[in-house]
């Protein structure tokens, strides 16, 4: 699950919302959403910002192959206290991926009235905080891996696999995973990672 908790000391005034962007594209707005609301200007302001996903197995070649998918394409969920400054960072934002402009705004957003943007009901808010919470251990951003960091791979042909990270650049790390007797360069997503 792609998410971050920015700064969970001020999450008791915060409220969860939606956020739309294209589908097939939410981890990498989620990515870059964490970078632009992760600076101080905006600290106290964002608490979660979450990527809800699931495991999906399938089957290929005989081997069970687990990935992880949105569990609701096109949306990112979104801690925050809901004003101006998080709105304008939020719809004023497009993210290039893969050469492609993604256009990103809050759910029900119209004009420039805050009030069209309406939060979470409370089930649906215990739903996200859960999902929060469940992913918060599996969090990943390029700022949580460094270089020497001792990693299992945790998915694919080097699944259970560890290594220790060579270089770490935007979402791809370079692992050098002891095989055949020596060590061997491989890139992984590092969502596909876990410090150990």
């Amino acid at each position: 699950m792609t998410n971050n908790y920015i700064n969970n000391s001020y999450s008791n005034n915060h409220k969860w919302y939606i956020i739309q962007c294209a589908s097939r594209y939410e981890n990498s707005v989620c990515s870059r959403l964490n970078d632009v609301l992760s600076s101080s200007s905006y600290r106290g302001l964002v608490s979660a910002v979450v990527v809800p996903q699931e495991t999906v197995k399938s089957y290929k070649n005989g081997r069970v192959i687990s990935r992880n998918k949105p569990l609701y394409p096109g949306y990112i969920y979104i801690k925050c206290k809901l004003n101006d400054k998080i709105i304008s960072a939020v719809n004023t934002n497009s993210f290039i991926v893969n050469s492609k402009i993604i256009w990103v705004k809050f759910l029900g957003f119209k004009g420039s009235n805050i009030n069209s943007i309406q939060p979470l009901s409370a089930k649906e808010s215990v739903t996200a905080e859960s999902f929060a919470k469940n992913s918060c251990a599996n969090a990943y951003s390029a700022s949580n891996f460094s270089t020497n960091d001792v990693v299992t791979v945790n998915n694919g042909d080097f699944n259970n696999v560890v290594g220790s990270i060579l270089s770490v650049k935007n979402e791809e790390a370079v692992v050098a995973v002891h095989i055949f007797n020596r060590y061997t360069p491989i890139n992984v997503n590092i969502k596909y990672l876990t410090k150990n």
